[in-house]
């Protein structure tokens, strides 16, 4: 309690005189910031504070206005919403000058965990709850080891994806370790290395990590806070203490009668689409098309649907031999009259593509072949960059050499602003189509989102966890992602093949994208058990290539409108005039190996894409494996 009055006391006294001190330069800022666009200097943003207290934040302004309807809170260095004068005031960090108005109002302190906005407070697990015991600071340990935040944050495909798994991690546990440990000398320690830092920051961190060994701190952090360490992905403090709350024991399976049947349009969130069907009957009746990937989810659902509008002939192109005899027999039997053609094969074999082509002249491709499983991608880099990029680039060019009147690419979501593998090489793939000489060939994609009930889909999973009893493991709390069930994916594509004109990018209205957590506790609902009582949620951590929240459209990309309201097109930039000598340079790479060269490839060819963690670390492996011979 005495320690607590100390503190506000030398807060007061030090926020006032600071105020009368430096009221001269805080009238020179403000009149900067108003001339550089001449709108108010002040910005007063909500945050949180002490015991979850909202509160007005003040501080300069040093974004556009409306910055915040970008939908992005993380800002790195060179973002183009923050304001000349911003970035000046940003680097020194006089931007936070007038929070020591909100430190002598009581909302703040000198010292302490920097305060949150809502959004970001509210993932906070249990134990990051505990930063609310004191009231925020205007600086603190992690200003001073993270006062590079823009820099790291920089050429994030997702900032605030970023953020929370590479920095708010190691953020907490210096604010709770700091909370453990506060005391007025230490708040003088630290003004003191906030100084420092503005002189050297290498001496401030190396006072910060004596301070961290004096608190006897986890060596790892000590190692982070001078930036030994570089800045994994790594669960929030009490992330474990989640999963400890539903311990993985071998739970008793639940009997068949007691599980409801759930449908996926029970869990869609929003009325499964229809569609006019008159115009796809006209469209495909007497052509010769091709389904390649016709024995995985999507590719079997299209030859389902193109059966029914009587094609002249239908082919079904797979390398699993299996699934394609599956679905060969599954069509002979509803479709007799049917004259369908199941043909073994793999689009990265140019040779067996132009026998097809010759032999059959297919006049509409539908091109669902892909890997698509997004964390083992990130270990099969090669092999994702052969069949998803080069076996692209193979159908494309035998469609257009041949003939063909229309490409469609199965793409994904993933392909906006990629952090993994799989969502980089269907890029490529679309910007392949994008750039594809004008000719007889019109080529377009598809964007899908997570397709209900498809293989790798969360849907199965979680239906064969509940059966089990249990746990259903969910990787975050706040992962979203859009959903369509099969019919619609696959009936996409065949609509989207009737409007395109060439080069277009098709996604379907989709709704607002669903909580993972909300889903699972739904389907387990819908089962008729409870969620957390019959059948736990365990979280699992997020995947390599994995990010919170996906997006359909780029920045870059314009919205065009089509005859169907539920269906968004998007046409966006050419594809660099130099593709074809990057993809050339990418296949060079693939086939010797280089994982360092493929990785640039790809940059080059999509600025936006951040490779994980694991994507470098084998990038690494294999240069040191090479100059290790």
């Amino acid at each position: 309690m005495r320690g607590d009055v100390l503190k506000r006391t030398f807060d007061c006294v030090a926020a006032l005189c600071g105020l009368m001190v430096l009221w001269p330069l805080l009238i020179v800022i403000a009149l900067a910031v108003w001339i550089d666009d001449r709108r108010s200097p002040w910005f007063c943003g909500v945050r949180v504070g002490r015991g979850g207290r909202r509160f007005r934040m003040l501080k300069f302004r040093t974004m556009i206005p409306d910055a915040w309807k970008s939908g992005v809170s993380s800002t790195g260095a060179g973002d183009r919403r923050i304001t000349r004068v911003g970035r000046v005031l940003r680097r020194a960090k006089l931007d936070e000058l007038p929070q020591l108005w909100n430190v002598l109002m009581g909302d703040m302190s000198l010292v302490g965990p920097r305060p949150q906005v809502e959004t970001d407070a509210a993932l906070y697990t249990t134990e990051e709850h505990g930063l609310f015991q004191a009231r925020p600071g205007i600086t603190d340990l992690a200003s001073v080891v993270f006062a590079d935040e823009g820099q790291i944050l920089a050429g994030a495909a997702d900032p605030d994806l970023s953020y929370n798994q590479c920095v708010r991690p190691w953020k907490s546990r210096l604010g709770l370790l700091y909370i453990e440990r506060q005391s007025l000398a230490g708040d003088l320690r630290i003004l003191g290395l906030t100084f420092l830092a503005a002189i050297s920051r290498e001496r401030a961190l190396e006072g910060i990590a004596r301070m961290l060994n004096s608190w006897n701190a986890d060596p790892l952090l000590r190692r982070i806070a001078l930036r030994q360490e570089p800045l994994l992905a790594w669960p929030p403090p009490g992330a474990q203490e989640i999963v400890a709350e539903y311990p993985i024991a071998v739970q008793a399976a639940v009997p068949a009668s007691r599980i409801h049947e759930v449908r996926p349009e029970d869990l869609l969130g929003r009325p499964q689409t229809r569609w006019e069907r008159n115009h796809l009957e006209e469209h495909l009746a007497g052509r010769i098309v091709l389904v390649t990937g016709a024995g995985g989810s999507i590719g079997s659902e299209l030859c389902r649907q193109i059966a029914r509008y009587g094609p002249k002939a239908l082919i079904g192109f797979d390398q699993a031999e299996t699934a394609l005899y599956q679905i060969e027999q599954e069509l002979r039997e509803r479709f007799p009259e049917l004259d369908f053609l199941p043909a073994v094969g793999s689009i990265q074999n140019r040779r067996r593509l132009d026998e097809l082509f010759q032999e059959q002249q297919p006049q509409s491709v539908y091109h669902a072949a892909a890997y698509k499983h997004v964390p083992l991608m990130e270990a099969h880099l090669f092999e994702a960059v052969e069949n998803n990029v080069l076996g692209t680039r193979n159908l494309a060019r035998a469609a257009s050499e041949h003939g063909a009147d229309e490409f469609v690419l199965v793409s994904s979501d993933k392909a906006v602003h990629p952090v993994g593998v799989m969502g980089a090489t269907k890029r490529v793939a679309e910007m392949i189509c994008q750039a594809e000489p004008e000719g007889p060939t019109r080529f377009l994609a598809v964007r899908f989102g997570n397709v209900m009930e498809s293989s790798g889909s969360v849907i199965p999973n979680f239906r064969r966890q509940i059966e089990a009893g249990g746990p259903v493991t969910v990787t975050h709390p706040d992962m979203q992602r859009y959903f369509m069930t099969i019919p619609e994916a696959a009936e996409l594509v065949l609509q989207s093949a009737v409007m395109g004109r060439g080069g277009e990018i098709f996604v379907l209205e989709m709704g607002e994208p669903v909580r993972i957590l909300d889903l699972a506790r739904r389907m387990i609902a819908l089962s008729g058990l409870r969620p957390d009582i019959d059948i736990p949620i365990v979280f699992s951590g997020v995947r390599p290539g994995e990010k919170l929240h996906e997006e359909v459209r780029a920045i870059e990309e314009h919205t065009s409108t089509t005859p169907n309201a539920q269906i968004r097109v998007f046409c966006g930039p050419a594809s660099p005039r130099m593709m074809w000598r990057a993809l050339d340079e990418l296949e060079r790479a693939a086939s010797e190996r280089d994982t360092a060269r493929a990785i640039a490839c790809l940059q080059w060819m999509i600025p936006s894409y951040t490779p994980s963690v694991v994507a470098l670390r084998n990038a690494r492996a294999r240069m040191k494996q090479a100059v290790g011979a």
